[in-house]
């Protein structure tokens, strides 16, 4: 029996479930692990209801729990989002070293999904 994908000659599933749009936004990245302890301040680059992609200084570990504070030009107070570090990748910066880090929010609240979605709708109409 053929599968439906294969039928309708779509390729494989993309690797993220929920889309991301390119943004530029001022944030701060704090660990919230009790054996680590940092606070980074970064650039969300890309991002979206299940994470965002942010520009850092440098490298974090995968796995470590995570609180991104972006600051939001059309909400009064700033947007905070937990969730997991997925990925981290050195990129070269002509001013020293620099990292790409993945975040998975784990949204516990509708309330914070609500602000997202705002903020993404306001994002994509300047």
């Amino acid at each position: 029996m053929e599968s439906a994908e294969s039928s309708l000659g779509a390729g494989p599933a993309h690797f993220r479930a929920l889309s991301r749009q390119s943004v530029s936004l001022a944030g701060a990245l704090r660990a919230l692990d009790q054996h680590v302890a940092w606070n980074r301040d970064v650039r969300v680059v890309d991002l979206g209801i299940g994470g965002a992609c942010v520009e850092a200084s440098d490298s974090a570990s995968s796995g470590t729990h995570v609180e991104l504070v972006i600051d939001t030009p059309h909400l009064w107070d700033p947007l905070t989002l937990h969730g997991v570090l997925v990925w981290s990748r050195r990129v070269p910066d002509p001013e020293g070293s620099g990292s790409m880090i993945g975040v998975r929010f784990d949204h516990t609240t509708g309330s914070t999904v609500r602000k997202l979605a705002e903020l993404l709708e306001a994002e994509a109409f300047g």
